[in-house]
C-alpha cells in the first residue's frame, strides 16, 4: 500500500476559527510549527503542562534562557490555548502558507544527505545527495519509525528529482532561536531553568564511587518496583514508562528546588557507571565531562538495556576481558537535548556500541574494515537485541546482507565504527522486555 501521506495541517476536520487563526499568525510571519512527535510540555520550572500529540500546531513566543527550547502557544488539539510550555526546538517543523493550504518544511543539515526514490537504503534507491542548508517541502512520512519523509524540491540542484525521500534526522527546523525574545520569570530574571539541576546531577555524579553506588541502588530498586506493573498501568506523561520515570525523577531533585515536585534531567535516568565501570559488566569508553553526563537514558530504555546486557554476559561472553565484552558509549544527556554534535540521542532511548573484537578485549575504536574486527560477535549480539526491540542503524554492508531479517538501517561513513541501538517506548518487544526483567545478582553486581 502506498505510504499514507501526512494530512494538511489544519485541515476542514478542525473548526473554521482554528484554521483562521492559524493564517493570521502565519500572515504576521510569527514562527508557526507542528509536533514531529508526541511530546510532554513542561514550564522552565520542569512542571508538565500538557501532553502534545504529532502533528499537533503551535506559534513560538520566544526561547529560554538555554538557547534550545522555545515557548509556544498551542493552537490545535486537546492543549490548544496553552501558552506556558516548551518544547526543545529539535521536535518541531516549520509550516508555511502555500496558496490555499500549509505546508511542512525543513532544512537539510548535513552535506551531502542521500535523496532516495523510495524510504529505503537498499541499492537502487539513491537518486542525488542534497546540500547543507537546502530548502525543502515535506509532503509525505514513512509511519513505521517515523524515520523517512518525503519531501519535495523547489529548486532541486544539478541531476536531482524535483521529489524523493530523505532521512529525517538529519533535517532541522528553519529557526533562528537566538533572534527570539528571551522569555524571563515573573520576577523579572531569567526564568529558573534545568541550569539549576545541572549543579546539584553533576554534584552527584563526580562524587565517584561512592555516589554511583547510591545511584546505582536507585535504578536496581525502581526497576523492581516497576517490572511489577503492566505497560498499561505504567502508562502516563510521557510513553508506557512514565510511571518508572517519576519515580527516578523523585531521587534526583535539587537541594533547593524551587517548588517541592521540581523534577531534573528531562525524565532521564543515570545508568549506572563509574567512570569507564559499566553495569553488568560492560565498558563505558566516554565517560563525559563530569564522568557520566552522557550516560542518561529514558526508563524503557535503561531497563532494556540492563536485560541486554546481562543475557549477553550470561550467555555469550561471559568474561569481562574477552573480545565480546559490550563496549558503549553516549546515550544522552541530563539536561541539553542536543551535546557532542548528536541529534538522534535527545531522549535517551538510543546508545552507541562498538563494534566487537577478535581476542582479548582491547579499548580502542575500529571500524567494519579493521583487522580485529569480530563480525560473527556482532552479528549475534544485534539479533539478541532485535528479539528484545531494538531499532539499529550501523554501517556494515556484508553484515546486513547476511543478516536481512534484522533489517539494519545503512548509517553512512559515520555508522562504520559503532552501531547505533535505539529501544523506543511505543515498542511492544520493548514493553515486553522491560515487564520481564529480574536483575541477576550474580551476572550484574552493580545493580544491587
Amino acid at each position: 500500500m502506498k505510504n499514507i501521506i501526512l494530512p494538511i495541517l489544519l485541515m476542514a476536520a478542525l473548526p473554521s476559527i482554528l484554521f483562521a487563526q492559524n493564517e493570521d499568525l502565519i500572515n504576521k510571519k510569527m514562527p508557526v510549527m507542528r509536533l514531529a512527535t508526541n511530546y510532554v510540555v513542561r514550564n522552565l520550572n520542569g512542571e508538565q503542562v500538557c501532553n502534545i500529540a504529532k502533528g499537533d500546531v503551535v506559534s513560538i513566543a520566544g526561547a529560554a534562557p538555554d538557547g534550545q527550547r522555545v515557548q509556544i502557544q498551542v493552537m490545535s488539539g486537546p492543549c490548544a490555548g496553552i501558552t506556558n510550555g516548551f518544547v526543545y526546538v529539535n521536535y518541531l517543523r516549520p509550516v508555511v502558507k502555500t496558496v490555499d493550504k500549509f505546508t511542512e518544511v525543513a532544512l537539510v543539515e548535513t552535506d551531502g544527505l542521500s535523496l532516495r526514490k523510495e524510504p529505503s537504503v537498499e541499492d537502487g534507491t539513491y537518486q542525488c545527495s542534497l546540500p547543507a542548508g537546502k530548502k525543502l517541502n515535506i509532503i509525505g512520512e514513512k509511519q513505521k519509525h517515523n524515520r523517512w519523509v518525503e519531501v519535495e524540491i523547489e529548486d532541486p540542484p544539478k541531476g536531482c528529482p524535483k521529489t524523493g525521500w530523505v532521512a529525517a534526522s538529519y533535517l532541522k527546523p528553519d529557526l533562528n532561536i537566538k533572534a527570539l525574545p528571551q522569555i524571563k520569570d515573573q520576577s523579572g530574571t531569567e526564568a529558573r531553568n534545568v541550569k539549576d539541576c545541572t549543579e546539584c546531577d553533576q554534584g552527584e555524579v563526580s562524587g565517584g564511587k561512592k555516589s554511583v553506588t547510591k545511584e546505582t541502588a536507585v535504578v536496581a530498586s525502581e526497576i523492581n518496583q516497576f517490572v511489577q506493573k503492566s505497560p498499561e498501568q505504567a502508562a502516563g506523561i510521557v510513553n508506557p514508562f512514565t510511571s518508572f520515570a517519576a519515580e527516578l525523577q523523585r531521587t534526583k531533585k535539587c537541594p533547593n528546588p524551587k517548588q517541592s515536585d521540581y523534577k531534573c534531567n528531562r525524565g532521564l535516568v543515570q545508568m549506572p557507571v563509574d567512570r569507564n565501570a559499566g553495569f553488568c559488566g560492560t565498558h563505558h569508553y566516554t565517560p563525559g565531562r563530569p564522568p557520566g553526563t552522557d550516560a542518561y537514558a529514558a526508563p524503557h530504555t535503561a531497563c532494556s538495556l540492563i536485560g541486554l546486557a546481562q543475557e549477553w554476559k550470561k550467555t555469550a561472553c561471559p568474561n569481562d576481558n574477552a573480545g565480546c565484552r559490550i563496549a558503549w558509549g553516549d546515550i544522552s544527556h541530563p539536561t541539553k537535548a542536543i551535546f557532542n554534535g548528536h541529534r538522534e540521542h535527545t531522549r535517551g532511548e538510543c546508545i552507541d556500541i562498538r563494534p566487537f573484537n577478535k581476542g582479548s578485549f582491547r579499548d580502542g575504536g575500529r571500524t567494519v574494515g579493521s583487522g580485529d574486527y569480530d563480525r560473527a560477535t556482532t552479528a549475534a549480539f544485534l539479533k539478541m537485541a532485535k528479539k528484545m526491540g531494538a531499532d539499529i542503524r550501523f554501517s556494515d554492508r556484508k553484515l546486513m546482507n547476511e543478516n536481512k531479517d534484522l533489517h539494519i538501517a545503512w548509517g553512512g561513513a559515520a555508522h562504520n565504527n559503532h552501531m547505533h541501538v535505539c529501544f523506543e517506548a511505543n515498542n511492544s518487544k520493548v514493553q515486553q522486555a522491560c515487564k520481564n526483567l529480574t536483575v541477576d545478582p550474580k551476572v550484574c553486581s552493580e545493580i544491587q
